[in-house]
């Protein structure tokens, strides 16, 4: 680990407007300290994208006219603990709030993990001060260890369990036994937390390189059974290993096209890749009432609800028999159609899960979906109303009906043009 105040005067003078915060705050007589994530990171020498500052006193005018002052935009996180945050131009975060505690030394026991538990005088003489670590923090960062604060830091705040398997599975971190057993001991209290929370840790670890780590970790404290109820499958040595696979066929896959270009359903922390092994999980898992979990449990938006329940049926042999079989073009659109919602996004997930589909031929069927679809269905070769006017004798539902027949008939090649629609209709209708 290299020298934090060598890394903190780095950082002041990677993002200049941070000058100018501690010149208001001096101006102001606030005390501030960097706490938290900021210091862990630097430690790490991972990228920072967010500064947690805790204040001597309520730092809410001070927040709001160094948001002014630099260009950022101010927004509160909980008026009622005086927490907000400043979104500067590039992107990075300030997030402001008060001591918890009378002091500060208090307010760190407070805190999640021993590694969380971190603070730092910020001023213009980072030089001159030292790190305030009262739970021994740092030495657990060097041992790549996650300690929880104290057996009150779940009670207080249940989210923290799947926060601290967050940070095993993105900082590369063991939990103790003692985490373990007390995630274990405090799970059910999951419940009580707002599904909106528990979808942005949950997507952030389904997330991280190391998301299969992250399920059997979910699994071993107990939590993912809290999260979703009893299973009805089951999560044992071979389907571990289908989700380790899948794991390694997704970074795969990342590495040649970079599975989040396209995000259609990226919604902050659910991204792709979040999606695709979560639809998994549950295919294994068979959780029961799969859509009330979705919906108010983890509080997934409809799209990606209907996604991952789209994700669940996998098609007919007969289906992926076709798939090897057909040349590119319409038929191969039609095809993939079949699939129903978000076809393309259904067709990845095939090529990284155990079906016999490979990623090659899941890029040449999307690329014919892609090429003949028009407001993401396939065109009918005979539209409703012409199809209507040569069924005059049949009620007008029996039209939507024919029409499925239709592309069906021109995936087998029974139809390649309207003149055999014509052909095809007449027989079906005199048999």
């Amino acid at each position: 680990m290299k020298n934090l105040p060598q890394q903190i005067d780095q950082l002041i003078n990677d993002v200049p407007s941070l000058r100018s915060l501690i010149d208001l705050a001096e101006e102001m007589g606030i005390t501030t300290w960097l706490v938290g994530g900021v210091l862990r990171d630097l430690l790490l020498e991972r990228p920072i994208a967010d500064i947690d500052l805790a204040a001597a006193a309520d730092p809410t005018t001070l927040a709001k006219n160094w948001a002014a002052r630099s260009g950022g935009r101010w927004f509160w996180l909980d008026r009622e603990r005086k927490q907000s945050r400043v979104l500067l131009p590039k992107r990075l975060t300030v997030d402001f709030a008060p001591l918890r505690a009378p002091t500060l030394e208090a307010d760190l026991l407070l805190r999640d993990f021993t590694i969380n538990a971190l603070a730092f005088k910020f001023n213009h003489t980072a030089t001159d001060n030292t790190l305030i670590d009262p739970l021994n923090g740092c030495h657990h960062l060097i041992k790549r260890e996650l300690h929880v604060t104290s057996r009150q830091s779940y009670v207080d705040d249940p989210l923290r369990m799947l926060k601290g398997i967050r940070h095993a599975v993105t900082l590369d971190m063991q939990l103790s036994e003692t985490t373990v057993a007390q995630i274990q001991e405090f799970a059910q209290l999951i419940e009580n937390v707002a599904g909106e929370r528990i979808r942005d840790e949950l997507g952030k670890i389904l997330a991280a390189e190391q998301c299969f780590r992250g399920i059997r970790l979910l699994q071993e404290t107990g939590l993912l059974r809290a999260l979703l109820g009893p299973a009805q499958g089951s999560l044992d040595t071979e389907v571990m290993k289908a989700l380790l696979q899948l794991e390694q066929q997704m970074a795969r896959v990342r590495l040649i096209v970079g599975l989040e270009e396209k995000e259609p359903i990226r919604e902050e922390s659910f991204s792709q890749h979040s999606i695709f092994f979560l639809a998994a999980l549950l295919a294994y898992y068979q959780p029961q009432n799969l859509p009330d979990i979705l919906h108010r449990k983890l509080r997934l938006s409809r799209q990606q609800q209907k996604l991952i329940l789209a994700l669940q049926q996998t098609p007919s042999e007969h289906w992926f028999r076709l798939s090897g079989q057909l040349p590119t073009g319409r038929r191969q659109a039609l095809l993939v159609e079949q699939l129903g919602y978000m076809p393309d996004e259904q067709l990845l997930y095939l090529s990284v899960s155990p079906n016999p589909l490979n990623f090659s031929k899941a890029i040449e069927l999307q690329e014919s979906f892609l090429t003949h679809q028009h407001l993401g269905r396939i065109p009918d070769i005979l539209s409703g109303q012409e199809l209507q006017k040569l069924l005059t004798e049949m009620p007008v539902e029996v039209t939507g009906l024919f029409l499925k027949r239709i592309k069906a008939a021109e995936i087998t090649g029974e139809i390649t043009d309207k003149n055999d629609v014509l052909q095809w209709l007449k027989k079906k209708i005199t048999d």
